[in-house]
């Protein structure tokens, strides 16, 4: 019986829409290709989320390779260009028109940024 029903239901559901008018068919054409469309989307953000994690596992690992902040930075050219290796370049970049020359390999070593400075980079940081 309840086999028989839905059988039943699937015919009249199918024999509904081909019986449907013009706005039946437009609307529902309509809902198709928003569905397809949204699978589209779906399938290409997984694919930009994907890669986004590959890039940063691979940034990771050219950056746990290097003892040095300018061995980072010559390592990261390397390197394709990702959100994680702009972000980089910028906080470098910021870095050494602060402490010019600190990232040569003879510079001596020397005092951290100040807290005015820090909260600069950050600001650089959160713009990139």
């Amino acid at each position: 019986m309840v086999l028989a029903q839905l059988g039943r239901s699937a015919t009249s559901t199918i024999d509904l829409i081909l019986s449907g008018g013009l706005s039946t068919h437009v609307i529902l054409g309509l809902c198709a290709l928003m569905s397809l469309a949204s699978w589209i989307i779906i399938f290409w953000k997984w694919g930009q989320f994907r890669r986004l994690r590959k890039e940063g596992v691979r940034f990771l690992q050219a950056m746990e390779m290097t003892p040095r902040l300018a061995d980072a930075y010559k390592s990261l050219t390397r390197l394709p260009e990702s959100p994680y290796t702009r972000v980089f370049r910028g906080g470098i970049n910021f870095f050494s028109e602060l402490r010019p020359g600190s990232l040569q390999k003879d510079a001596s070593s020397s005092p951290g940024l100040s807290e005015a400075q820090l909260q600069a980079l950050r600001l650089v940081l959160e713009k990139v």
